[in-house]
């Protein structure tokens, strides 16, 4: 059906992609570009030189939901996502997207008043953060996030028990869903 899909003007590839309904969840959504594009390229982060297809895109995904429910996140977990641009975080965004999460994406930016008045606000539970933008979280006191609901990215952090690559490294390579998403959950 889309192996023509590329030689297509753009109105009538528009008029095409419209007309079609779409998956009812995020989660469905890459279910649906896996098993209709499975092997083909599904994003390329040039700066980063990482490039994945479809396939390899939904294993990242899966183990990364298996790692992040095994800290006790499901369905309706508030979990905030300060992560630079780069493959974890679409990986992270669709695994929350599994488990049927709430993810609060946290810019980048933020000083430590805007970071703390987010988490705070959002009644994030949880917290996955890259290393180098922990100096923000680090003077937050009381911390509105435990270390032990924090998931650090990049270098290893000594004081905080939950490294990504060690998570990972951990978790199942198959998605073990534990409760469905709906069209209703708030992501």
């Amino acid at each position: 059906m889309y192996s023509d899909f590329e030689r297509i003007e753009p109105a009538a590839r528009r008029a095409r992609v419209e007309a079609e309904p779409l998956p009812p969840t995020i989660d469905a959504l890459l279910d649906f570009a896996v098993e209709r594009y499975g092997g083909k390229l599904g994003w390329h982060f040039f700066d980063d030189g990482v490039a994945m297809t479809w396939r390899e895109i939904q294993a990242a995904v899966a183990r990364a939901a298996n790692a992040l429910a095994s800290l006790g996140i499901g369905k309706g977990s508030h979990v905030g996502v300060q992560l630079p641009n780069g493959a974890e975080f679409p990986i992270t965004w669709l695994a929350l997207a599994r488990l049927g999460a709430v993810m609060v994406p946290i810019n980048v930016a933020y000083t430590t008043r805007e970071l703390d008045y987010i988490l705070r606000d959002s009644d994030a539970e949880y917290l996955v953060i890259h290393a180098e933008l922990r100096p923000a979280f680090d003077t937050l006191d009381p911390k509105p996030v435990p270390a032990s609901r924090v998931v650090v990215m990049g270098e290893r952090q000594r004081d905080f028990p939950h490294h990504w690559p060690a998570l990972l490294a951990d978790a199942a390579p198959v998605f073990t869903r534990r409760a469905a998403a709906s069209a209703d959950d708030l992501m």
